[in-house]
């Protein structure tokens, strides 16, 4: 199973989280934002169509409006010159007033006579009538309508026109209301060119029902187109208008700008979708022909591109008979209308990703702030498992579970604090370091072993108040146990004032004499340094002796299941404790065995004193005094050790007076060398003991 961090767990979870809810939101929100969009498109389009088709009711209602008037007036009815000529006063004032509309006429049934108003150059209002003459042959005769007058233009035969062959009579004379024709090029003799239009046209019935005539009212393209155009200010797009011819195809009749609904003559409109110059509209129309199967609704919306540009189309069916059989449609730049839109949820998005990357960093920085506190309290539960209860200043966390874990673990602290000062703590952190776990047994191995007495502690200890014997012990180990530990040491038990140390174990150290022969001479050094300042504060100093032997012993765990101690046991270590001891006879601080002068080597500068056999012993062993260490030796200190070595070779070779001549000197150089003086009167001893006979020149200790 893989192991992750409580931190790292914590933010990855988070800034999923947070990105998954942020991109669930995005997502509805975009998905809420295109139905909106499409919605507000599809009801702004539909207004709009409606808006244009009201305006279209404002274009068409006058024709219907005068229509009908013109038939109410005729009906019931006789036409006689009198009645004709306010009929036609009536028609040219109406197309007068009514500026967008074309001409206003009416046609008889029985006879093709056909009287017509229309509207020519420059707004003038000329007044035709087909009517037959005195022989019953039909003539035109024209009128030009000056305000309530009207003058004559001229005469005309008849070219053959007959208004009932004519759109839009055919289609009332059908029909028994008024009904809009579709677009048809109206008739006009003095034009070369026709005009396109759309009429609106009423048959005139008598009482029996019998077709009497039919009032037609034209309404010209131009002016539709021109309508259309007018509104190019008002709408987000453009507005068209299209009808549906017999082979089932679109015809654009009407659009902003009417070059764009008539071909290339500029007479007739476009034959097909293809040929219309705007893209736009040539894209909806041929749109619309593909979803014929969709135009039995009133009302059809589209969205296509042109030239990498979207745009939002409707239109909407004039079905109502009073109107024109037109389609209005109406397209516009998506842009138009969701463009501000668009560019706010742009920024919304932007607003959401730099919250989302906000949201990120404060989910990371809260994960670290949570895990924090719980990294402190594994490390301080790894310090604990290796005994090192120093206090460390915890971050207090928020969470309550946490927190209490924090005092809790300060508890425990505290409590290991109080119990260490009563174990070998020192030892476990070298067992703990060493991955031993702690068995009884052992193992014999070859070590450095130390132990060091205060000179004369139990008179120091007599002159002073406990406390302060205390304080004084304490600060007196405290210095032995850390310079023990600089040199690799191992502190194995306080004994009293004394201290055993081990150098060897339980790590492996090919140069454990040499180390213990370092911190030997380092702790005498700092001794002394620390007996100046004793004796600066008021307090006697304390001189300490030392002794080191090397050799082998059994090293382990020695005890029981209960309760053990990782200890040495064995022979060399009477003998270390020995070597401690013979320091006050012969007036040394630190003394060390044969062994630990061979295995120490050249690091350090030691001194002969004497063949010694200890109490309890029965060989006797060589015993140096530490002199110095190699690399630190004064030319002083090399000279005091090779006179003492001279020295000892006599003493050797039993030749006791001159052994005693070269002590002499030494004292004579270094007149407070106490073991010079120890020897010198040993060696007077020896040659006054046995003059001229071997002697046993051991020294035999007799107290421990």
């Amino acid at each position: 199973m893989q192991v992750r961090s409580f931190g790292n767990l914590m933010a990855s979870l988070m800034v999923v989280l947070i990105t998954a809810t942020v991109c669930v939101l995005l997502v509805v929100q975009a998905q809420l934002f295109l139905r909106s969009v499409m919605t507000l498109a599809d009801r702004i389009v539909e207004q709009t169509l409606r808006r244009i088709e009201l305006r279209v009711q404002q274009l068409t209602d006058p024709a219907i409006a005068i229509n009908h008037q013109t038939l109410r007036l005729v009906q019931g009815a006789d036409l006689t010159p009198d009645n004709l000529a306010r009929l036609e006063g009536f028609l040219a004032k109406s197309l007068e007033l009514r500026t967008g509309l074309t001409s206003i006429g009416l046609a008889i049934a029985a006879t093709g006579e056909f009287i017509v108003a229309e509207r020519r150059a420059g707004g003038a209002i000329r007044v035709r009538e087909l009517r037959p003459d005195s022989q019953g042959r039909l003539h035109w005769t024209d009128w030009l309508w000056e305000g309530a007058a009207r003058r004559l233009l001229g005469d005309r035969p008849w070219d053959g026109y007959d208004p009932r062959e004519r759109p839009f009579y055919r289609l009332a004379r059908d029909g028994e209301s008024g009904v809009w024709t579709k677009t048809y090029p109206f008739w006009q003799e003095d034009n070369p060119l026709p005009i396109l239009g759309i009429s609106y046209a009423s048959p005139w019935h008598d009482a029996k029902g019998r077709l009497v005539g039919v009032v037609n009212t034209d309404l010209e393209l131009q002016a539709v187109c021109s309508f259309l155009a007018s509104l190019e200010g008002e709408l987000p797009g453009f507005a068209m208008i299209l009808e549906e011819t017999a082979e089932d195809q679109f015809r654009l009749v009407a659009h902003p700008r009417q070059e764009q609904s008539f071909d290339r003559t500029g007479t007739n409109l476009v034959a097909s979708a293809s040929e219309i110059a705007d893209p736009v509209a040539r894209s909806y129309i041929a749109a619309l022909a593909k979803d014929r199967a969709r135009l039995g609704a009133e009302e059809y919306g589209r969205r296509y591109q042109v030239d990498g540009q979207w745009y939002l189309s409707g239109f909407h069916r004039l079905s109502d008979p009073q109107k024109p059989p037109w389609i209005i449609a109406m397209t516009v730049p998506r842009e138009a209308i969701t463009g501000d839109i668009i560019r706010n949820v742009m920024w919304s998005l932007a607003a959401s990703l730099v919250c989302l990357a906000v949201a990120v960093l404060a989910a990371l920085w809260f994960a670290r702030r949570m895990a924090r506190p719980l990294r402190e309290l594994c490390r301080e539960a790894e310090s604990v498992g290796r005994l090192q209860f120093e206090t460390i200043h915890l971050h207090r966390s928020s969470i309550r579970e946490v927190r209490q874990l924090q005092r809790s673990m300060a508890e425990m602290k505290a409590s290991l604090r109080s119990f260490r000062k009563y174990v070998p703590a020192d030892l476990v952190h070298e067992l703990i370091a060493s991955g031993c776990e702690a068995r009884l047994g052992g193992q014999q191995q070859a070590l450095t072993i130390f132990f060091s007495d205060i000179v004369d502690f139990t008179s120091l200890s007599e002159s002073m108040p406990p406390q302060a014997l205390v304080e004084r012990v304490g600060e007196y180990l405290l210095l032995v146990s850390d310079i023990i530990h600089e040199h690799r040491g191992t502190v194995d038990k306080y004994i009293g004032d004394g201290v055993m140390a081990f150098w060897g174990a339980p790590h492996a150290n090919p140069h454990h004499a040499a180390d213990a022969c370092r911190a030997a001479w380092h702790l005498q050094e700092r001794l002394d340094q620390l007996g100046t300042e004793w004796q600066g504060a008021g307090k006697p100093p304390w001189r300490t002796r030392v002794g080191l032997h090397t050799g082998e012993v059994i090293v382990g765990n020695i005890g029981s299941e209960k309760r053990m101690n990782y200890t040495l046991i064995g022979d060399a270590v009477n003998l270390a404790s020995r070597m401690e001891g013979l320091n006050k006879p012969f007036g040394t601080r630190i003394l060390i065995s044969e062994g630990t002068r061979e295995s120490a080597g050249d690091a350090i500068l030691a001194r002969p004193v004497t063949r010694v056999v200890v109490k309890g012993r029965v060989r006797g062993v060589l015993v140096y005094e530490l002199a110095g260490l190699a690399e630190e030796a004064s030319p002083s200190q090399r000279d005091l050790a090779g006179q003492t070595i001279a020295a000892f070779q006599e003493l050797e070779a039993r030749n006791f007076a001159r052994a005693r001549e070269q002590y002499q000197a030494i004292l004579k150089s270094h007149p407070h060398d106490a073991l010079a003086g120890f020897m010198a009167r040993r060696c007077e001893d020896l040659q006054r003991a046995a003059p001229g006979r071997d002697e046993d020149i051991v020294y035999r200790a007799k107290d421990k």
